[in-house]
């Protein structure tokens, strides 16, 4: 993966996604707009995207994880793992990064597939006992949780734009 200027607008560059497993998301902060209603911790199952923050931004949402879980030759390959915090343990998730008068959020969570979109050769056992991808995968999507960021992000946007 090449940085680009992209990643600076964003706030973000993306590393790595072990396979997909079973994690726990933290709300970092709770006055955000983004993650208003949200309980402190909530559980998802989600392709989890290792990603470096990039400049200045304010932390939304992050999970726990010492090292990338990805067998050999699975993803992407790098040099260093630049998206652990300075703890040795923490990973941003959702980010909000100022832009000029306004701001771009980021949500690392989504991940879904039908058969005709799956790459995932396998899952987390955590996931499936015996690795197995299934066909049809949503995910996050399938959470209460998310769908709340979702709802929080268009009124976050329509409240700025207007």
């Amino acid at each position: 993966m090449v940085r680009l200027a992209h990643h600076d607008l964003l706030g973000a560059f993306f590393l790595n996604h072990p396979p997909v497993r079973r994690f726990d998301v933290a709300v970092e902060a709770n006055e955000h707009p983004l993650v208003d209603g949200l309980p402190q911790t909530f559980a998802v199952t989600d392709e989890l995207y290792l990603i470096e923050p990039v400049g200045e931004s304010r932390v939304l949402l992050s999970t726990e994880l010492a090292e990338d879980p990805s067998p050999e030759g699975f993803g992407f390959v790098y040099d260093e793992d630049t998206s652990v915090g300075a703890d040795g343990k923490t990973r941003v998730l959702g980010l909000e990064r100022k832009v000029g008068d306004g701001a771009v959020a980021y949500v690392a969570l989504g991940h879904c597939h039908s058969p005709a979109t799956n790459a995932q050769p396998f899952v987390d056992r955590n996931v499936d006992a015996e690795g197995k991808t299934p066909l049809h995968f949503r995910g996050a999507w399938e959470t209460p949780e998310f769908g709340r960021i979702l709802d929080n992000a268009m009124g976050w946007g329509q409240r700025a734009a207007a």
